[in-house]
């Protein structure tokens, strides 16, 4: 069921760290816009929550589960962007501030998933965060929550702090 077109190098990448047990905590996602940046990111979120998932790691697309990340209407789900274009408005479920999101993304990723295997954080924009918003992210980075997967999504990977690329 993944949404997502071509991509097959980094939907392998995710399959194979399903398959071994050894899914990362957190993945960059970058190209040009309209590459289908956000598409992957919630394809992934549906992959790791959904209860049918098949033996190729593909997710049903048809359970509860699948059907609310879908419509980005999951309570394991959030979508922040900093800066969204108006093209971006339908997928960001948050439009945040530095302080909303030094409140909001730090009290939620360390709760546990609500009802689905994994919180999932999508994080667009990185690219264009300020310093202290990089550092925010840093700390959890270094130290993730067993049970979240953070998300980063940007048009430039130049343009993202180094210390998170790595």
């Amino acid at each position: 069921m993944w949404k997502t077109l071509g991509h097959e190098k980094s939907i392998d990448i995710i399959s194979r760290g399903i398959d071994s047990g050894r899914l990362s905590h957190a993945y960059l996602i970058t190209g040009v816009k309209g590459i289908g940046k956000t598409t992957l990111a919630v394809d992934i979120a549906c992959v790791v929550n959904c209860p049918n998932q098949s033996s190729e790691n593909n997710a049903c697309g048809l359970c509860s589960q699948c059907t609310r990340i879908l419509k980005r209407n999951h309570t394991d789900l959030f979508v922040y962007d900093l800066e969204p274009t108006s093209d971006d408005i339908q997928f960001v479920s948050s439009v945040v501030t530095m302080e909303q999101l030094r409140e909001d993304f730090l009290k939620q990723i360390y709760r546990k998933p609500f009802e689905g295997m994994k919180r999932v954080f999508i994080i667009n924009s990185v690219d264009r965060m300020r310093a202290e918003q990089s550092n925010l992210l840093l700390k959890t980075l270094e130290e993730p929550p067993e049970d979240a997967i953070i998300i980063l999504l940007a048009e430039n990977v130049e343009a993202v702090i180094e210390t998170i690329v790595s």
